[in-house]
């Protein structure tokens, strides 16, 4: 419906006395609601007329639809709250039943608050059911909530943003209600049982209160940012000596009533997410100072549940080879035939005897493990190698972990100290090393080798 001719339904539709249910919704654009517009529909028990861009409606616009037991107009957010005193007094002599006002304000406008002259035209319907949501709402003027009728069951007002005041101990005049809900998201989680009054404290998150034998109304609040207003001691002194328990989120310090036998703080779901955050950040940076440690103890275990060690075999190599893949010509030219053909050392070299498919980090645990010793040999290429500074860790576990003295270091260049990392340096400082000689003499570099090796 692009509009309404002369702002209302025609004569036309006098004669529809069955049309009881008029949905408009999204559908139209009707901008005015005037004191004529529905004249001719007397009959209507239902009417929806949100998102139609109603930007003005007038006080009696809603007067000639006596029988009308629902009122949609929400999503209209010109209306503000001029519209709604309008709205309601056009519903003070009709059978309202449920009445939704939702988004019917800009939500980003500060001091939305509901006075009693908003909603004053209520007080004589029977209306059970309020629907409030999205007007950016922070709180009810002072006896606002004494023009409202007894009969309201159902007040629904999320994502506003209420905060404290004295307007929430004027609930104590609905009798007659049985939910209220403020602020964030639906959580059937979070209904708290009401007294004869609602005190500040229950527009908080992590709020809850136990009553026993008073009014039996439910309340769900959560997800307000606003702060705590200086007067929760005077709150506390006022509270009523059938309440046992108190719960809240926030601590302060304050007189606490010698009849409260339970007093409690939890955290806040914010907090409870600091801790979690804080607790993983922890955790990680304990990780990676203990990753070498971390990292041998995980494929050490996997191998003690793989290898049958009843009857604990002899070394299956005399020494395992750790080099970067730059100095791969030394290797094989020269320490490979200088140990195992002319020493009869049984070595293992990655790139030869590990076995493929297997994953590298766990060959390098196994193969040191089955190994008498481990050969590093240092060169600038290996401190830049990872799987050489990987190897060197698991070797320095390994001897720490079986008190087994497995490290031999070659040190085949020259390598300034300042280029040397520090838990090398340190194996450097404390353990005997061997530097190859750069006069061709190594007939003695191998024979003190291979003695070495021998050596458990």
């Amino acid at each position: 419906m692009d509009g309404l001719q002369n702002r209302s339904f025609g004569p036309g539709y006098w004669n529809l006395s069955q049309l009881h249910t008029l949905m408009l919704s999204g559908r139209c654009n009707i901008q005015w609601l005037i004191k004529d517009t529905f004249r001719n529909v007397i009959h209507l028990r239902k009417l929806n007329v949100s998102s139609c861009n109603v930007t003005t409606i007038e006080a009696d616009a809603l007067t000639p639809l006596k029988n009308l037991t629902m009122l949609d107009i929400s999503k209209n957010r010109a209306l503000k709250l001029g519209g709604l005193e309008n709205i309601t007094y056009g519903l003070k002599d009709t059978t309202i039943r449920k009445l939704f006002v939702n988004e019917i304000m800009n939500i980003r406008t500060i001091c939305n608050i509901i006075q009693a002259k908003h909603i004053r035209n209520l007080q004589n319907t029977s209306i059970l059911e309020i629907h409030a949501n999205g007007n950016g709402l922070s709180g009810f003027s002072e006896k606002t909530f004494e023009v409202l009728p007894p009969s309201l069951k159902r007040a629904y007002l999320l994502f506003n943003r209420f905060s404290s005041g004295p307007y929430i101990y004027d609930l104590q005049h609905l009798l007659g209600l049985e939910v209220l809900i403020l602020n964030g998201k639906p959580d059937s989680s979070r209904i708290i049982p009401y007294g004869t009054f609602l005190p500040r404290r229950a527009i908080h998150m992590n709020y809850k209160l136990r009553v026993p034998n008073m009014n039996n109304i439910q309340v769900k609040c959560a997800n307000t940012s606003d702060g705590i207003d200086n007067h929760e001691d005077e709150f506390l002194q006022t509270l009523s000596s059938g309440l046992h328990r108190f719960r809240t989120s926030h601590k302060h310090p304050f007189p606490v009533p010698p009849h409260l036998r339970k007093f409690e703080y939890t955290y806040s779901e914010l907090s409870a997410f600091l801790f979690f955050m804080t607790l993983v950040v922890i955790l990680s940076a304990i990780a990676y100072r203990y990753r070498w440690k971390l990292s041998y103890w995980y494929f050490a275990t996997r191998l003690r549940f793989k290898v049958d060690k009843t009857n604990e075999p002899e070394y299956d190599y005399d020494a395992f080879v750790s080099f970067a893949e730059e100095d791969r010509t030394f290797v094989f030219e020269e320490l490979i035939p200088s140990l195992e053909t002319e020493k009869g050392l049984h070595l293992n070299i990655h790139s030869r005897d590990f076995l493929p498919g297997r994953p590298i980090a766990e060959s390098i645990i196994d193969v040191i493990q089955r190994s008498r010793k481990t050969v590093l040999v240092l060169t600038p290429e290996f401190l830049k190698s990872t799987w050489c500074r990987y190897e060197l860790q698991m070797a320095n576990m390994e001897s720490v972990t079986t008190d087994r003295d497995i490290l031999l270091i070659l040190v085949i260049k020259h390598i300034p100290k300042c280029d040397i990392p520090p838990e090398i340096f340190y194996h450097l400082h404390n353990n005997t090393y061997l530097e190859y000689p750069d006069d061709g003499q190594t007939d003695l570099f191998w024979t003190t080798l291979s003695h070495s090796i021998k050596t458990t």
